[in-house]
């Protein structure tokens, strides 16, 4: 199965607010995640950082927990079993491991929003169905319209599921007489969001944050 694993939240760089790092070993790295702060020990933020590797492995569905455990395995100063850690960020929500066939949308997407990093670049009149986003005109990465929709508005919505939702219930609405309706589903929109969204957080083009707070 396409099983994926990709990081949660916004990386928000080392804090030494706390005092003298040599007197405070474990020095935390911050990652922001929706209305907490998540300090995460060196081990802790070397795994989550490692799940934004490879983004080309990550567009094809290819970067699961068993390669994100043998990429930290490497080198000389490889983890020795990162396992644990891997364990620990799930539980905290700082990782999320998902099927792209077969997840649950709504009750995956439903617990959190996406957000939108770099800009949009839009379409061109070769290849109008191709929509890039990236940075200073350079394209990081390619995805459909509804994916471009969602990644450009679903920010404004109560929560990623509702914005697929409403997606998929209002694109039919106001069609010219005669005009075939696209028939879309809320299923089938975030399933073509779901199958972005691991290229899109490892290319830096956005970042999925969880709804622990009252919306």
């Amino acid at each position: 199965m396409p099983t994926v694993i990709v990081p949660v939240g916004l990386n928000m760089g080392q804090d030494f607010s706390s005092g003298n790092p040599a007197e405070h070993p474990s020095e935390f790295w911050e990652v922001h995640l929706g209305t907490e702060s998540a300090s995460l020990t060196p081990d802790e933020v070397r795994v989550w950082g490692a799940a934004f590797l490879d983004p080309q492995r990550h567009a094809s569905h290819e970067f699961d927990r068993a390669h994100l455990e043998d990429l930290l395995r490497q080198g000389e100063n490889g983890m020795a079993d990162p396992a644990p850690v891997v364990d620990r960020l799930l539980e905290r929500g700082l990782l999320l491991e998902y099927d792209t066939e077969a997840a649950s949308w709504e009750r995956l997407f439903g617990g959190m929003k996406l957000f939108p990093l770099v800009q949009g670049l839009g379409n061109s009149p070769e290849e109008p169905a191709v929509y890039q986003i990236g940075i200073a005109g350079e394209p990081i990465v390619s995805v459909n319209a509804n994916v471009y929709a969602i990644w450009s508005y679903s920010l404004a919505s109560p929560s990623l599921w509702q914005a697929c939702t409403d997606l998929a219930e209002g694109i039919d609405e106001g069609l010219e007489p005669g005009q075939e309706p696209f028939g879309y589903t809320p299923d089938g929109v975030a399933g073509e969001v779901g199958a972005a969204i691991p290229v899109l957080v490892a290319g830096g083009c956005a970042f999925l944050d969880p709804l622990n707070y009252t919306l």
